[in-house]
């Protein structure tokens, strides 16, 4: 079973030109996360059927079929200000887009019930699995914001890519430790979101 994250980096900076500018709209200092679940939705009567509709319609990353998948964002939204040619970090925002992606079983209505409780373990370990995903994500966007908050002032000139440069070695580590999460997990095997089902 293979789960796995990705991440986009996308920065935006809003740089007063003054002191204290009040012509720039504030920017609460947080992280904002917003989560979507997409499914996308299987047929089938048995372990063999139900597989095969997840490899062909679940979704798809390098030519790799997955039963589940958490795609993440993280935009910064930054307000500086500045005095003789140098920038000081005033506000800023960092938004965490996530999306999760999973299987949602049309159960027939002739489904055997061992079926259904299979499925059902199934689905909840993928799940818990993909919120190790979203946790990683967050406490990467976390840290982005505490960096943030200790930047030095820098020069107007240096201050976007320093932020810019900062934030990516950041992500790039919590992308790192979701890989090492999938690695540890076997891709969410040791959880129990491994389909069919280890036979025990």
């Amino acid at each position: 079973m293979n789960v796995r994250a990705v991440l986009t980096i996308t920065l935006i900076l809003a740089v007063g030109c003054t002191l204290g500018d009040t012509h720039v709209a504030p920017i609460p200092s947080e992280v904002v996360l917003a989560h979507t679940e997409v499914v996308y939705q299987i047929a089938g009567r048995s372990e063999r059927q139900l597989l095969r509709e997840m490899m062909v319609l679940g979704p798809k990353e390098a030519g790799e079929s997955f039963f589940a998948y958490t795609r993440w964002r993280v935009r910064l939204q930054i307000r500086a200000d500045s005095a003789r040619g140098y920038c000081e970090i005033a506000e800023w925002r960092v938004l965490l887009d996530l999306t999760t992606i999973l299987p949602e079983w049309q159960v027939p209505g002739n489904a055997s019930p061992a079926l259904i409780e299979k499925w059902d373990l199934f689905l909840s370990a993928l799940r818990r699995h993909e919120r190790g995903h979203r946790k990683l994500a967050a406490e990467g966007a976390r840290k982005v914001s505490h960096m943030l908050e200790k930047m030095a002032e820098a020069p107007c000139s240096k201050a976007e890519h320093d932020a810019k440069q900062a934030a990516a070695i950041i992500l790039a580590s919590a992308r790192a430790r979701s890989s090492q999460f999938d690695r540890v997990t076997d891709h969410g095997m040791t959880e129990g979101a491994g389909w069919p089902p280890a036979t025990r």
